[in-house]
């Protein structure tokens, strides 16, 4: 499984958190997993991830590739 940040222009992995077994558990068929900065996932949904962290207004998403 490949793991990334993402931020613009960088391409530094991140470590996957343990919680994140149960989500590809119940997602088998998932690709990505988008988590925003207050731990929320959103499965195979940027646009949903974004829309939320930008509520947040400090933070970023972070993306978790399988």
């Amino acid at each position: 499984m490949k793991k990334e940040e993402h931020i613009p222009g960088s391409g530094n992995p991140v470590s996957e958190p343990a919680f994140l077994k149960q989500y590809r558990t119940c997602y088998p068929r998932t690709r990505r997993f988008y988590m925003t900065s207050d731990r929320m996932i959103f499965p195979d949904d940027l646009q949903a991830a974004v829309a939320h962290q930008k509520c947040l207004k400090k933070g970023k998403v972070t993306i978790y590739l399988k």
